[in-house]
Parts: C-alpha cells; sequence; structure tokens
C-alpha cells in the first residue's frame, strides 16, 4: 500500500491538525487519508482560501495584530498545521478557523460538527505553544454565524485523547472497520471505503 502521509509522520513524529479533524468526523476516513496518500481538497477548502481581508475585517474585532495562515505546532499534542487565523489582543490569542459554506450553531458545533471544535481546538494549543501566549476564544466562522468557544480544560482534555487515539491507530496500522452512517453520503473517499 502507498503510504507517503505515515513516512512523512515516521520522519518528523508530528501528524497534520486537518487529519485529527478528519479522524473524529471517521476514523477511516484518516486511515484512508494518511495509509493511501490520497488526499481531496473540499469545497469548503477551497473556499476557506478565498477568504478576502475585507471579510476578516468584518468578523475580527478587538485585536492589535493578526497572522493569516500560520504554522503552528503543539509537542503536547503531536500535531501540527496551518491555523486559519489568530488574532492577538491585550488578554491572548484568538483562534479564528472558516467554514464558509456549513451553517453553524453552538449545539451543532457540539455534536455534529464537533471535528471542526476538534480542530480550532487543537489550532488553539499548538498556537499556545508556538506563539507563547494563552488563547482566550476560539472563533468558528460558519456561513451563517461565528460560534465563539472558551478553550475550556475539558474541551483540551477531549482534544487530547482524539490525538492519543489518532497516534495509536497510526502506530498499530490497524484499519478501523467501516461503518455506513449518513457521513458517508458527503465522504469524498467513498468510492474507496468498500461500500
Amino acid at each position: 500500500m502507498y503510504r507517503l502521509g505515515y513516512y512523512r509522520y515516521v520522519e518528523t513524529g508530528f501528524l497534520p491538525i486537518t487529519l485529527l479533524k478528519e479522524f473524529v468526523y471517521c476514523p477511516r476516513l484518516a486511515y484512508l487519508e494518511l495509509f493511501t496518500g490520497y488526499s481531496y481538497t473540499t469545497d469548503s477548502m477551497e473556499r476557506g482560501k478565498e477568504v478576502t481581508y475585507s471579510y476578516i475585517e468584518s468578523i475580527v474585532r478587538n485585536v492589535k495584530s493578526i497572522r493569516v495562515q500560520c504554522y503552528v505546532k503543539s509537542k503536547f499534542l503531536k500535531l501540527c498545521g496551518l491555523v486559519d487565523l489568530v488574532g492577538e489582543t491585550r488578554g491572548g490569542l484568538v483562534v479564528y478557523e472558516f467554514k464558509p459554506l456549513t451553517s453553524l450553531s453552538r449545539k451543532s458545533l457540539f455534536s455534529r460538527h464537533k471535528h471542526f471544535l476538534v480542530q480550532a481546538i487543537a489550532y488553539a494549543i499548538a498556537s499556545e505553544e508556538t506563539f507563547k501566549r494563552p488563547v482566550i476564544e476560539i472563533c468558528v466562522v460558519g456561513a451563517n454565524k461565528v460560534v465563539v468557544v472558551k478553550p475550556s480544560p475539558s474541551l483540551r482534555h477531549t482534544v487530547k485523547g482524539y490525538a492519543k487515539r489518532l497516534h495509536s491507530m497510526v502506530k498499530s496500522e490497524d484499519e478501523p472497520s467501516p461503518v455506513k452512517t449518513y457521513k458517508c453520503n458527503y465522504c469524498k473517499m467513498r468510492n474507496l471505503c468498500y461500500f
């Protein structure tokens, strides 16, 4: 099996934060992406790249400076990636994650869109380690609204648990069994997933 993603992990010891998001959405999706080397860009990812500075200015308030698409790394989680935006305030950092094609609510962020929340918290942890400042809030920007979340100890613990499970899956190379859910209808890997 072609395992370019796996070899990159072996060389660095770090996995991409986006892979953690995929793992939370569906462990098999993360496995297939890492071990087959097949990757894809969703429409939402493409739209995220098109975020303009005027749009950012309309969303981001009360910050001294911003960093867009900056590399962050967490030795604690052994994860790294490009965070969409980090704003710096007097009290600390604010992490922004853009999901421009997804309608969000606070309730959905803690249920069916939990993978977005886990991704944003992982970026927050990595941002704290990278910039040596605390993250005071996380803003997940959806198509309809901005959902603000405080990076609580329990959310951090949840992310740590998912990261540990992801690393365990990668080290063992155990392929998760396919599980047919409503998510399969939206998955770009469904043709590789043996359904």
